[in-house]
């Protein structure tokens, strides 16, 4: 249309270069911005304040931030709206610093401030994590008596839900007066990325309790805040709410609602509701994807990836990073490794890790060359490369030489930088003293500890279990349950590990049997501690029962059990026993080898 009116002699004016600039913007091509920018200039309408506005919001939307500055600069004459423009765009761009120090410049030049110049910094500082000067843009706004729309109300809550300023953001929050669904929004989502999630619970009553349906957005907030098999009914009644609301067919919410019964435990779910959804993204895939890797489900990892790639949907790096702990052999391995590096994958620091972990597990160490690749500011490509050469024997032999000197040193350095006040780094210093022989140590860091955690007490049993304390094992396993804290399948195992190798047969029918009367799942290591224990002791009849009593598949292990059982019925001449028994474990032992 620019192109026909200038063929018709029509002279564009200031309104006409307005108009068309922004359209400048959404193109890939700067060279139609930069042609309007001479037409203008042949018109003499560059030092209009609103044509350098829309110059200004072109350059940087194409990333020449350097023409915008120069155009800014070039201003004899600036008002607040080409202020805040600048601002803006700096802000848009991910320069941040520019944008506070731009806002800087304004207040120091004389210039007021509105409502849109305070939204405007608020986002730089929010980005910077710039806790005072985002409060004193707060002040100002008080003070100056800027307008108190909800717009400004929200960039400030929103302000203080990214910084972690939590009472501040409650506060504000119950001073306004006028609350609207992106208020609550902000709210809850500050406080679950701040780790108070169970605060969600009480918001979201009381934002219905004010006539405020939630939206999209609201159960996208809130659906990543359910973990664990305990929120699995509560992650329901958000779906079922998706779907009365209407919402219940948006990409969006039907990936966050996958992404929810994975992190709860019921893949079958994430996997129904995958397969019945109209529109798939590249999420929709990677949320299943994450799903089956939770639960190693690796063959379905497999199928799920060779279906994305008929449906003609690119994998990208977080597909990549789900199908390589499924590669069963190091040849599908190399070629996703081969993949990574034709797309351009490789710089992605989570991708070397992943791909140094999967040569490592099928005993490929030279893996120095993707650490070389790497950046060597990332303490999580540390952490791979050290990891990987700790499970190697080689440096097995250097710990068992040097074991004494390194603990010291480690504990020293995690002193002085504060860590050993984390619980997953105390439980791993605890285990590290077991290792080390060093049970004395182990039990006084493990007495000092504020918090104990399920895993804390697990490793301190265990402990006490590889140095043949069966008793002190049982008593702490006791003073545990005392504790309120629930065993979970490892603490389990351990304890009636502990008691099979020390031949504590009451104690481990006690555990037993309680894991059965409180309905505790028993995996094929319980049902193997226990027959084990209980052969080895001459109760046979009571091996010979819990054997029958199985409902599920028996491991190796367990048929191996079973076996020697037979042997000793043999022994004892059960012959009635036998013959309901031999032959179906000979048969089970004979098709599972």
């Amino acid at each position: 249309m620019f192109q026909l009116m200038l063929q018709a002699d029509i002279q564009p004016n200031t309104i006409t270069f307005v108009s068309i600039l922004p359209s400048c913007e959404k193109s890939n091509c700067v060279w139609d911005g930069e042609s309007l920018h001479a037409c203008l200039i042949k018109q003499g309408l560059e030092n209009q304040v609103s044509i350098v506005t829309a110059l200004i919001c072109m350059y940087m939307k194409h990333g020449d931030v350097k023409s915008a500055k120069f155009l800014f600069y070039k201003v004899p004459s600036r008002n607040i709206m080409l202020w805040n423009s600048m601002v803006l765009e700096y802000v848009h761009n991910g320069k941040w610093d520019a944008g506070l120090a731009a806002f800087r410049e304004m207040q120091f030049a004389g210039y007021g401030i509105d409502a849109v110049s305070i939204i405007n910094i608020l986002s730089a500082c929010s980005k910077l994590e710039a806790i005072l000067p985002g409060k004193s843009a707060h002040a100002i706004k008080i003070r100056k008596g800027i307008d108190s729309s909800l717009n400004v109300s929200n960039a400030i809550l929103s302000f203080y839900a990214d910084c972690g300023q939590i009472s501040s953001l409650f506060g504000l929050f119950h001073k306004m007066t006028t609350r609207d669904v992106v208020s609550w929004n902000t709210l809850i989502c500050g406080c679950i990325h701040n780790g108070e999630v169970d605060k969600t619970a009480i918001l979201l009553q009381q934002m219905q309790r004010e006539d405020l349906e939630m939206d999209f957005i609201t159960l996208i907030s809130i659906l990543p805040s359910y973990r664990g098999s305990k929120d699995l009914g509560q992650g329901r009644v958000i779906h079922g709410y998706a779907i009365k609301s209407g919402v219940g067919c948006n990409v969006s919410v039907v990936n966050a609602l996958i992404s929810m019964y994975r992190n709860c435990g019921d893949v079958n779910a994430g996997k129904l509701l995958f397969e019945i959804m109209p529109e798939r993204h590249v999420v929709s895939w990677n949320a299943l994807l994450t799903g089956f890797r939770y639960h190693n489900l690796h063959n379905e990892i497999l199928l799920l990836v060779r279906q994305m790639i008929k449906d003609k949907h690119k994998p990208n790096d977080v597909t990549l990073l789900n199908l390589l702990p499924a590669c069963s052999t190091q040849l599908p391995g190399k070629s996703v490794h081969a993949f990574l590096l034709r797309l351009g994958f490789l710089r992605e620091t989570p991708l070397i890790t992943s791909l140094i972990f999967m040569y490592a597990k099928f005993g490929n160490m030279n893996v120095c060359l993707l650490f070389e690749m790497g950046k060597k500011g990332d303490t999580s490509l540390w952490n791979a490369i050290m990891s990987v050469h700790i499970q190697s024997i080689s440096a097995k032999k250097i710990l068992t030489l040097n074991g004494t000197d390194l603990n010291h040193s480690v504990i020293a350095y995690l002193m002085k930088k504060g860590f050993d006040k984390d619980v997953a780094v105390s439980n791993a210093l605890i285990d590290m003293h077991v290792q080390c022989g060093n049970l004395l140590c182990a039990k006084k860091l493990f007495d000092t500890l504020d918090e104990k955690g399920a895993i804390s007490w697990t490793v301190m049993i265990n402990g006490y279990g590889l140095h043949g304390d069966g008793e002190e094992a049982f008593d702490l396993f006791t003073q545990m349950e005392l504790s309120d804290i629930r065993p979970y399948e490892a603490t389990y195992s351990c304890i009636l590990s502990t008691c099979n190798h020390c031949s504590l047969v009451e104690q481990a029918r006690m555990v037993f049997n309680s894991m059965v009367e409180q309905g505790i799942p028993l995996t094929m290591e319980h049902y193997a501690c226990m027959v084990d224990l209980l052969g080895r002791a001459g109760h046979l009849n009571e091996a010979y029962d819990i054997v029958k009593g199985l409902h599920c598949k028996p491991s190796l292990t367990m048929l191996t059990l079973c076996w020697v059982l037979v042997d000793f019925m043999v022994m004892l001449n059960l012959e009635k026993k036998l013959e309901s028994f031999s032959w179906k474990w000979t048969f089970r032992i004979r098709d599972h080898m």
